[in-house]
């Protein structure tokens, strides 16, 4: 019979998970500067390490604190925790369902206490009570079978996984996207509070007893796999800030959201162990023609030590980079990699050199783990480059763009043998050092291209600047007036944004002259004697 009872509970939490996990359990990440906390915030906890660092920042996390009770929650959870893709509704946790925010009397939803308020000695507070049984950042809205599946479970499992909270093995896995959420959670408990009712709190390895919250090998596990969220940073700046959430403010913020890269130094030790290098310093996108995109390369952030660790990516000039500001982390116990893709984001309008550079720092703040580790991991910057081309500019003049051109060899006579005139075809140069190279594609005749002839051929990559040089002949072995044409089919070297240019013609002309026969040559002669003489006699 028990054995009954226990599996009809368990299909009826199973059910319960499948209802309500939220088919989106992550909202997606961003660096968003709205949720960024007042300069110099944190400015008193500048090269603090350790306890001196958890001492300071319960001081900057105590100071403007509002407390609020536990039953100002049921009205403020619906900005806490909106849903930002359903007005009116908020996203539970552990599942991330949406369900409505309006309070029913913890029919849709209840208010659960992460830390286990069996676990601090005491129980429910009422609703007009105001401790840590009713801090904003500690109170999050829950589906009521789900908050008894969790029970007074503590946290842990380094190996689960799941988009819902579950139970395994005498502990609670929050589920995928709330686990790091929960985590940051539980370091601010701590350092926020230190103690409870005279009683010193911690956070501890394996089942914690009163007092305690565990398992904290699987809290800085997950601090690292699941990092912040918009969601979570959303939250962090509605507990906080009276402009976004005027009736429940709390009016303090929690450090390890905003800087999670403090929880090695405070939770583990000041001997980080990781460096984190890039596979190369620099990009180069190579060339393209004006209007055409520059392309991206892949560039892989490496990470040596088995520590963890966040880092941060930062994109000057005109690079750009799918990876992204300082939420960005790898993972306790393994080394690893992760990729991200770099470009520029430049005006491809006008010819030149497009650059930038995309920055990637370690972020932890330990230095005894020794020289490249830790906070003494140089930053890796990546320089990005990128040529934009002008168009090639064909030309038969060097000095004035001149897209036709014609040659007359005169006049000649028949059999005086090959006459030749020589002619170039220049590439000019618009832009210096950013001008496409030309190619000659084809050459079309007509006319009378038998005996009007060039010595021209199709070339590519003729570079700015440059010029071929070319003959055109004439063959006189026959008389007559001659005219041919050449049209030339231009284009840019085969890059992105190549174009066919203008055509360009050549036209060649000349005249042969036929050559009397040699009788001709003597008739005519005799002629003129006769002439010469018949006008002598006359005369006389």
């Amino acid at each position: 019979m028990r054995c009954c009872l226990a599996m009809l509970k368990m299909l009826c939490i199973t059910t319960c998970l499948i209802v309500f996990c939220g088919l989106e359990s992550r909202i997606s990440r961003a660096d968003d500067t709205n949720y960024e906390p007042p300069a110099n915030y944190y400015s008193s906890a500048a090269g603090l390490t350790g306890s001196a660092l958890q001492t300071q920042l319960k001081t900057i996390m105590s100071t403007g604190f509002v407390g609020r009770s536990y039953g100002d929650l049921r009205d403020a959870d619906a900005v806490l925790d909106a849903d930002p893709n359903h007005a009116g509704n908020i996203l539970l946790i552990y599942s991330r369902a949406s369900v409505s925010a309006t309070w029913d009397s913890g029919v849709t939803w209840s208010r659960e206490h992460q830390w286990p308020v069996s676990l601090l000695g005491t129980s429910d507070p009422s609703n007009s009570q105001t401790d840590m049984r009713s801090d904003e950042f500690l109170i999050r809205p829950i589906n009521p079978s789900v908050n008894s599946s969790r029970s007074n479970s503590p946290y842990g499992t380094t190996t689960s996984s799941g988009a819902c909270g579950y139970q395994t093995s005498g502990y609670w896995y929050p589920g995928d996207a709330d686990s790091g959420d929960v985590a940051r959670a539980m370091f601010y408990a701590v350092t926020r509070y230190g103690s409870f009712n005279g009683h010193s709190l911690s956070l501890v390895n394996g089942q914690p007893a009163t007092y305690q919250m565990g398992d904290l090998n699987s809290l800085l596990h997950w601090n690292y796999t699941d990092t912040p969220d918009a969601f979570e940073l959303r939250r962090n700046q509605a507990v906080y800030s009276s402009g976004l959430n005027p009736t429940y403010y709390q009016g303090n913020r929690n450090a390890f959201i905003d800087h999670p890269e403090y929880v090695w130094s405070v939770f583990v030790d000041q001997a980080n162990d990781t460096s984190i290098t890039t596979s190369t310093h620099s990009v180069d996108l190579g060339r393209v023609i004006v209007g055409a995109s520059l392309g991206t390369q892949s560039v892989t952030i490496n990470k040596s030590g088995v520590d963890g660790t966040y880092y941060s990516v930062t994109s000057n000039g005109n690079a750009t980079s799918t990876v992204s500001g300082r939420y960005n982390a790898f993972a306790m116990d393994t080394t690893g990699s992760k990729t991200m893709m770099i470009g520029l984001n430049a005006s491809t309008s006008t010819a030149g050199l497009k650059s930038g550079t995309v920055t990637v720092d370690n972020l932890d703040i330990t230095t005894q783990g020794g020289a490249g580790k830790g906070a003494n991991d140089p930053d890796d910057v990546v320089t990005v480059t990128g040529s934009v081309l002008d168009h090639a500019a064909p030309s038969f003049n060097s000095s004035v763009q001149t897209t036709a051109l014609t040659l007359d060899f005169g006049s000649l006579q028949q059999n005086s043998g090959q006459h030749s005139m020589s002619f170039s075809i220049f590439n000019k140069l618009q832009t210096q050092g950013y001008t496409a190279a030309l190619d000659l594609d084809s050459i079309t005749p007509s006319g009378n291209t038998g005996m009007l002839t060039t010595s021209l051929t199709p070339f590519t990559n003729l570079i700015a600047g440059g010029q071929s040089s070319y003959a055109a002949m004439i063959d006189t072995s026959s008389p007559g007036d001659f005219t041919a044409y050449y049209t030339l089919s231009l284009s840019d070297e085969n890059l992105p944004g190549a174009i066919n240019l203008s055509p360009m013609t050549l036209e060649l002309r000349g005249t042969v002259t036929a050559v009397p026969e040699p009788g001709s040559i003597m008739l005519l002669s005799i002629a003129g004697l006769l002439d010469l003489a018949s006008f002598v006699w006359r005369r006389k």
